[in-house]
């Protein structure tokens, strides 16, 4: 099945967003695919001049602070519903990688987005997935900053006195 969707963009530092009019959302192997078309995959393309629910205010998700302490990251796809007034309502967890605080914490970002709902005017269904990755530095940037950062302390110099060798006087 071809990818049916639109790539909204990066929110924020490190976070991921992508919405899938289709429902599902395939990797980018997928995409490549010189397939033609099906009927069966025709019948679940909207129709023409259907307008979906399109983003009016995106809100990027907040990173969990345990989990970017840690380095860990992960991935949530929601399924959810846009009503009348633009609001998400029916969010539900499809799929996810990682701990739970990534999933609450996409789901709070889809609250607080609004939506231009569907020229129809009735509620429409989509699938959205926020991605939790940290970038990562290149390895010469990392090295510079770590030096930046580390600083050594000179050691105290020590004289002997000749005279007792078994002795250390500090300067």
């Amino acid at each position: 099945m071809p990818f049916v969707g639109r790539a909204i963009g990066v929110f924020g530092i490190g976070v991921a967003v992508v919405l899938c009019r289709s429902g599902v959302c395939e990797t980018a192997s997928d995409t490549t695919s010189a397939e033609p078309l099906s009927t069966a995959d025709s019948e679940i393309l909207p129709e023409a001049g259907y307008t979906a629910a399109q983003w009016k205010d995106k809100q990027s998700p907040r990173y969990p602070r345990r989990q970017f302490r840690h380095s860990r990251e992960g991935w949530v796809q929601l399924n959810f519903s846009v009503d009348q007034a633009g609001k998400a309502h029916e969010v539900a967890v499809v799929a996810s990688k990682g701990h739970k605080a990534f999933q609450r914490a996409a789901i709070d970002a889809l609250h607080r987005s609004t939506f231009e709902p569907a020229a129809s005017g009735e509620p429409s269904r989509h699938t959205t997935r926020y991605d939790f990755e940290i970038k990562r530095p290149r390895i010469g940037a990392a090295a510079v900053q770590t030096r930046s950062v580390v600083r050594l302390r000179p050691v105290p110099r020590m004289r002997y006195d000749l005279r007792q060798e078994h002795r250390r006087i500090p300067h």
